[in-house]
């Protein structure tokens, strides 16, 4: 199948190297007589696996060579290794400050055109656009990656940095509860199993991968009633992470402005669809839109366009039905991602608990519930061991105006590969030819097959042995167009945390309530037993954020 698209610590008189996290080898011992490198890995969804095992045939490949004088042979060790310091602000300090061993990164959270911008990371152009025959490969990376991408990544000429892995939010449901129940939409809008006569789901296409899939906001409100009827969970996010539901909230919303409408929220620069909101009905979701020549001064009205509107009024109508989840547990904020995956996979062999239909969470979800396949199905059991068929659920369009449009699918976490840029000089060549190794089909192939996650970059990969899950997934990148958040004009690369996919939700809907994007915390919110705040409510703090504050923080670039 092919795919489109804290500290370490050197002990110097022992010669052994102490790696901070977990997976890796704690203790490895440096052989001087080799050149070493060090790499630092975010071990969260995508483990360690993967590396150890790109390592081991790096290593062997150039067990021979000469990269430095006097030295044969290549020591690749894993550094850092968490999920605490290898992303974000905590990163990013780091990498500012040089206060690092490790010397190259595959990590999360990497605000890209800022720290390539401060010189920290290593220019990488040559290394991207060289032949990979070194390899036996008749292609560059740059050959393997999508044009607006590689655009994106380009900085006055020069590349530094190349997209990890292809992480997006969403929702995850149980295909074999589905069957069994019958919460497949058939094709003339009820319900039906697996084997029934099925709806075209959200492609408007029969005989495709999201048959039976809701295909608009209407049929999923619909399926959530279905589930309740046969006494399960419907719908289950995690309390002690309710930004899970706040990145799948604004993962609709782009998905149903398009590629290119969304990617104006970077580039600054088009006309945007834009919602009148005077017109707006809020019970029938009705309005007029008109059309707005966007500039970098005005692009807070990118508020108004109607995937933000509508997804608002999703997030409204699914948590203000308290029937739709357990507000004990997703409005808990004792309630962990770990424990919302661990009912997932456990209820259904427990007759005593209710199943849960739907969890919202990222594609990574079978990579980090491994201790919930132990505690269900034994201790030596792995994803693979597990009785029920899990899949990722293709996301609903807004209305049936929009069934049969581009599926967008937003790179959210920011993941890059990157070398350092005080990287030792006579260390370049093997840092450099370590990037090329995994970004070889082969090695990209191993990568999706260990992990069960894609890459950004065309190769082919045999998906026959993955998880349904992991096939779903597959399946539905392949027929989506992934968009990498980014640009280079100076309004973005001046704050680029300020322009993340999330931040779509940012609002102020009160003078005394401080900017934030906690849509559930918000609209669950209760006064004297009702609901305080509405979609329109949320949806206009939305405009008063970027107008009023975010857009004012700019008026030095503005200028």
């Amino acid at each position: 199948m092919k795919l489109k698209r804290f500290a370490t610590l050197l002990l110097s008189v022992s010669l052994l190297f102490t790696t901070v996290g977990c997976g890796a080898r704690s203790t490895v011992e440096l052989d001087s007589s080799k050149t070493t490198l060090t790499v630092g890995n975010w071990n969260g969804g995508v483990g360690t696996e993967w590396l150890e095992s790109a390592i081991e045939k790096f290593e062997e490949k150039y067990k021979d060579v000469s990269f430095e004088e006097g030295k044969k042979g290549v020591q690749v060790i894993i550094g850092s290794n968490n999920k605490t310091t290898m992303e974000g602000e905590t990163l990013k300090d780091i990498v500012l400050s040089n206060d690092t061993h490790d010397e190259v990164f595959f990590t999360e959270g990497v605000f890209y055109q800022w720290w390539a911008r401060n010189g920290k990371m290593l220019d990488l152009t040559e290394c991207v656009n060289e032949t990979l025959s070194e390899f036996g490969e008749e292609k560059s990376i740059a050959d393997k990656m999508d044009e607006s991408n590689l655009n994106a990544l380009t900085i006055e000429g020069k590349i530094y940095a190349l997209p990890f892995w292809e992480s997006s939010y969403c929702m995850v449901y149980n295909a074999t509860l589905f069957d069994e129940e019958s919460w497949y939409i058939a094709e003339d809008g009820s319900f039906t199993n697996a084997s029934g006569k099925l709806g075209t789901g959200p492609d408007g296409k029969p005989g495709t991968y999201d048959d039976g899939m809701p295909a608009t906001y209407d049929q999923f409100y619909a399926l959530l009633e279905e589930i309740k009827k046969d006494n399960c969970t419907p719908f289950q996010f995690p309390g002690a992470s309710q930004e899970y539901f706040t990145w799948l909230v604004a993962e609709m919303a782009a998905d149903n402005m398009g590629y290119d409408q969304y990617m104006l929220n970077f580039n600054f620069t088009g006309t945007a669809e834009l919602v009148k909101t005077d017109t707006i009905n809020w019970d029938t979701m009705e309005f007029k839109t008109e059309n707005v020549e966007i500039t970098k001064e005005n692009a807070y009205e990118l508020s108004r366009q109607p995937g933000i509107v509508y997804a608002t009024k999703f997030a409204e109508t699914v948590l203000q039905d308290t029937s739709n989840y357990n507000v004990n547990k997703s409005l808990s904020g004792s309630f962990k991602i770990t424990q919302s995956q661990l009912e997932f996979v456990r209820n259904p062999t427990i007759s005593s608990q209710k199943n849960v239909a739907i969890m919202v969470d990222g594609f990574w979800w079978e990579n980090e519930a491994v201790a919930s396949f132990k505690e269900t199905y034994g201790t030596n059991a792995t994803k693979y061991d597990a009785d029920m068929e899990y899949k990722v659920m293709p996301l609903p369009k807004a209305t049936q105006e929009y069934v049969g449009t581009e599926n967008v699918v937003v790179a959210a976490l920011d993941t890059y590969c990157f070398i350092k840029s005080n990287i030792a000089p006579e260390k370049i060549e093997v840092a450099k030819k370590f990037l090329q190794f995994v970004h070889t089909d082969v090695q990209m192939a191993e990568f999706t097959q260990m992990t069960s996650l894609t890459k950004p970059y065309d190769y082919e990969v045999d998906t026959e042995g993955l998880t349904s899950f992991a096939q779903s997934m597959i399946e539905m990148m392949q027929n989506s167009r992934v968009a990498l958040p980014m640009d280079t004009n100076e309004l973005y690369t001046y704050s680029p945390a300020d322009f993340r996919l999330v931040r779509l939700m940012r609002t102020k809907y009160a003078p005394d309530q401080e900017a934030g994007e906690a849509v559930a915390n918000v609209l669950t919110t209760k006064e004297s037993g009702v609901f305080k705040y509405s979609a329109r409510d949320y949806y206009e703090g939305i405009f008063n954020y970027r107008k009023n504050y975010q857009w004012k923080e700019y008026k030095d670039i503005l200028k």
